[in-house]
């Protein structure tokens, strides 16, 4: 049975964060935003070295596995008081889909999306006039789904518009041609959809390989797609060292519990293989004759359990078949070793400079951990991996703790017994006291298997709880609100070339509630620069304080400025040339809205009037939406944008991992070691009723009671049990303070807000695992005490024979 819950904990564990992880990338990959998602190589299509060397980018792209999408436009094409957008796409039947007519197959025709023609008020048969060329309107389309990373977040796509002009309107490469010289080829770059996690590194790779050569060779780049890989591969690294930190726990759990278990089958068993021994047989047949069959169960209980998870889960690798099949194997053998080769007194102090040795490799792991600061890796080609000393860190610090705890144990128990025996009247505690102390390997067996058990289950549910919690909090303070759209807009309002945003179609939007505009732009204040969020009702409202402007500033700009609240500052914005006046009035560790680490927030209408130039008015690029549904919002916003959408982030996530595999990692990591642990406990604590059976003859024999001997079991393994709880208390604690945080962070992106340590519990899985360890502990317990009762009885009858 242990072995077959082994292998189940081990390949469950393995194959179904692994399963979720796959799927998380892929969904990542390619969400919102769509120039997230992609990279556009762009290049003047009148300029042919410049269009060379970009198809010589494009073929290098594909051939490292990324799928290209071509297209030529003309940008702006005026005819009288309308401006058109007009491209040249080949692969447009599979990327949208007819709405009406059909696809243009000479150079004479056209086709165009259902919103342009509802713009322009055309429809199949109606000529449209280009200016120098006039085309046949033959059909109308709709985007299969305009988020699709290969239309680059093409706003003309789902709004038949792009900051006025109408469009796109499709021609052949030859009727463009015909269009005003300025044209621009565009090369749209994206991942497959069949990329999973083992694909992150080589894409990884790839990308930053690619960016570099573009730099080199002047091409014109755009989009965040390597920026995205590179985040998504470190997230995904992160919920591979948390899945690894489980499997290392439950392995390190299921190997104690696995010893003790063969050891108990070998104690019973010790008498016969001293005799066989005497009559001649050798320590290889010994082995042979009783660890043989001990192996043979164990593996067919590795085998139950693989099939058992292969059927709920799906077949695990061969390397998670080969832990759980040899393990347990080796364990049988290793534990059949006959007693008079390996004597107790001989593997005693080895065990302890073992142990002592482990707990100070915790420690020092521990120590880099927390200086490192991160649990991912990366390399100069900038492929990430995960630290694997880090993950070994959390089964250490437990196993540090317990030795610690073992190493004070028995003189506070020695001391607590000649208390106990000045103080009591009673027998019962201070045979309790001495036994626990005397007994020490029992003891220690108990307190260890005790600490590991609580010490993971309580580490694992504050971890599960915390790694969805630094990851919604982030979100939160990233999005500022349910929904953050930001649009490729020019800083400054100018007439019809660029025009001010107009907020009155995202009101419009899915369970949208309110729009508020806001600008982000860089600023400078002395000599620092950093970021501005002027929004919408921004600080202390829209008003002006004593002529300065209210803002909030992050903590480490703060500290950079020098400055407290109510401090002025003369605040740069470089993109008017203008000045405005501020007034500090909070200062906080992040602030809601900006993205990134540091900057301030205002009022977009108290920074706008109190310009040193008022005539130059700062373009709405951020809009942060109020809605019910923030996930359908973010889908819908594509629909109306009349700007190239650059971001779009609900509070439910984009572009990221979620914290799900990660969650379900430690959740495994918790129940499945209280599960191991409950087993564990029944093979030790039997195992010690058994060796005991000579002393609780001897005190029955000398006067003491069923009772009193109960009780004094019951004492010497509550003592036990009490003491590995706060071993394992104190290694949660430690794990909480210094490790936890470790392994969450690389589950957001490094730019976001310091929110400093977020710790939550996840209380239905701490206490499933607790009661669980509880109910195991309190039945064998009482078990014990029945069956020492009777091996006491039966072996004063043989003495008394």
């Amino acid at each position: 049975m242990t072995s077959a819950v082994f292998a189940a904990l081990v390949a469950g564990l393995a194959t179904s964060t692994a399963d979720q992880l796959d799927h998380d990338v892929a969904r990542a990959l390619a969400d919102l935003p769509p120039r997230s998602a992609a990279l556009r190589v762009t290049a003047t299509t009148r300029m042919d070295e410049e269009v060379r060397a970009a198809e010589r980018l494009a073929r290098r792209a594909e051939a490292s596995g990324l799928v290209v999408t071509a297209s030529t436009r003309a940008d702006d094409i005026v005819v009288g008081p309308r401006s058109f957008l007009v491209e040249e796409r080949r692969e447009l039947a599979g990327l949208a889909s007819l709405t009406s007519g059909r696809w243009a197959v000479s150079d004479s025709e056209a086709t165009l999306t259902t919103a342009a023609a509802e713009r322009l008020r055309v429809s199949p048969g109606d000529t449209l006039d280009l200016g120098p060329v006039s085309v046949l309107v033959v059909g109308t389309w709709a985007a299969d789904d305009p988020t699709d990373p290969r239309w680059f977040g093409d706003p003309g796509v789902a709004s038949g518009s792009d900051a006025g002009a109408v469009g796109p309107v499709v021609l052949s490469a030859a009727t463009l041609v015909r269009l005003p010289d300025y044209r621009t080829s565009t090369w749209t770059l994206t991942v497959p959809s069949s990329v999973g996690g083992s694909d992150l590194d080589r894409l990884t790779s790839a990308l930053r390989a690619f960016v570099e050569e573009a730099d080199d060779a002047g091409a014109a780049l755009d989009g965040s797609l390597a920026d995205r890989v590179r985040e998504i591969a470190r997230a995904e690294s992160s919920v591979n060292a948390v899945r690894r930190v489980a499997l290392v726990l439950v392995g390190v759990v299921g190997t104690l519990v696995m010893w003790h278990v063969a050891g108990a089958v070998r104690a019973a068993r010790s008498t016969e293989a001293m005799l066989v021994m005497a009559r001649g047989a050798s320590p290889g047949q010994v082995i042979a004759w009783h660890g043989g069959d001990v192996a043979i169960i164990g593996a067919l209980g590795s085998a139950l359990g693989l099939v058992a998870c292969s059927a709920a889960l799906g077949p695990p690798s061969p390397y998670v078949v080969a832990v759980a099949v040899v393990v347990p194997t080796a364990l049988a053998i290793a534990r059949a070793w006959p007693p008079a080769v390996v004597g107790r007194s001989g593997t005693a102090p080895v065990a302890l400079v073992v142990a002592i040795l482990l707990a100070g490799a915790g420690i020092l792991l521990t120590a880099r951990a927390a200086w490192l600061g991160d649990v991912v890796l990366e390399s100069s080609s900038g492929a990430v991996r995960v630290d694997g000393l880090t993950v070994l860190a959390p089964a250490l610090v437990l196993v540090a703790a317990a030795v610690v705890t073992v190493l004070l144990t028995r003189p506070l128990l020695g001391a607590a017994a000649r208390v106990a025996a000045r103080a009591s009247n009673g027998l019962a505690l201070v045979l309790a006291l001495r036994r626990a102390g005397g007994r020490s390997r029992a003891t220690a067996a108990t307190l260890t298997l005790v600490a590991l058990v609580v010490g993971t289950a309580a580490a694992s549910a504050v971890a599960s709880a915390s790694a969805g919690a630094v990851v919604d909090r982030t979100r939160e303070m990233q999005t500022g609100d349910d929904v953050r759209v930001s649009v490729g807009a020019e800083r400054v309002v100018d007439g019809r070339q660029s025009p001010q945003v107009d907020l009155g179609p995202y009101a419009g939007l899915p369970a949208v509630d309110r729009v508020r505009g806001a600008v982000e732009t860089p600023v400078g204040v002395a000599d620092l620069k950093t970021t501005l969020l002027a929004v919408d009702g921004g600080e202390d409202g829209d008003g002006v304080v004593a002529g300065a402007v209210p803002i909030a500033i992050t903590g480490g700009l703060a500290s950079d400025l020098d400055v407290v609240v109510g401090d002025r500052l003369e605040v740069l914005v470089p993109d008017v040339a203008a000045t405005f006046p501020a007034v500090v009035r909070r200062i906080a560790r992040s602030l809601s809205g900006l993205p990134t680490g540091e900057g301030m927030v205002a009022s977009r209408t108290a920074v706008q009037t109190s310009l040193s130039k008022p005539e130059a008015l700062l373009t709405v690029n951020t809009l942060l939406l109020s809605s019910g549904d923030p996930l359908a919002t973010a889908r819908a916003v594509p629909s109306v944008a009349d700007r190239p959408v650059t971001v779009v982030r609900a509070r439910s996530g984009q572009g990221e991992l979620s914290p799900g595999a990660a969650q379900t990692a430690w959740r495994w990591a918790a129940v499945g070691v209280a599960l191991l642990g409950a087993i564990g406990l029944a093979a030790v604590v039997l195992g010690s009723v058994r060796g005991s059976r000579a002393e609780s003859a001897v005190l029955g024999a000398l006067g003491a009671t069923r009772a009193v001997r109960g009780r004094a079991r019951l004492g010497e393994s509550a003592v036990a049990m009490a003491a590995g709880l706060v071993a394992g208390v104190a290694g949660a604690v430690l794990l909480v303070a210094v490790l936890v945080p470790v392994l969450s962070r690389a589950l957001v992106p490094e730019t976001a807000p310091d929110l400093g340590r977020v710790v939550a519990l996840d209380g239905p899985v701490l206490a499933a695992s607790l009661v669980l360890l509880a109910a195991a502990a309190i039945v064998i317990t009482l078990a014990g005490v029945v069956v020492a009762r009777g091996d006491a009885d039966d072996l004063l009858r043989k003495e008394d024979v």
